[in-house]
């Protein structure tokens, strides 16, 4: 419980940046690990998958931050459509890399799967947080 209301206190642009850390935290320790411990399983796009989810982050904080910014409403169908053009986005680079990469589709797909999973953390926590502070 004191964990959430510690976490109030953090603004929009805190957020983000609590956001890029932890995914450059997580993409190097995937990297490290992948590389050194299970080479096997690395494979040379890995770098691709935390940029993604980098740029998607920062495109969706500066959408939020430009309505903020101009007084205009961020409707719940906003946030939706942006949340399906996010994951329309993520579905097209998962099939555009499983047909034209022929190895490691495995390991690439769980890599994805856990960088998705932490982004879809920081989003929902992100939406939810801006929906109470702007109604």
């Amino acid at each position: 419980m004191r964990l959430l209301s510690v976490l109030k206190v953090f603004n929009m642009k805190s957020k983000l940046l609590i956001g890029i850390i932890v995914l450059l935290l997580l993409g190097i320790t995937g990297f490290l690990w992948l590389f050194f411990k299970t080479p096997q399983f690395y494979f040379g796009l890995y770098p691709a998958v935390p940029a993604l989810f980098l740029l998607v982050s920062i495109a969706s904080f500066l959408f939020l931050d430009y309505r903020k910014k101009h007084n205009v409403a961020v409707s719940v169908n906003a946030l939706t459509i942006m949340r399906g053009v996010k994951v329309l986005l993520c579905i097209a680079f998962v099939a555009v890399y499983l047909t034209v990469v022929k190895t490691n589709k495995v390991p690439f797909v769980i890599v994805f799967m856990i960088f998705y999973i932490v982004h879809l953390v920081f989003e929902s926590w992100t939406f939810v947080d801006f929906a109470k502070n702007n109604k």
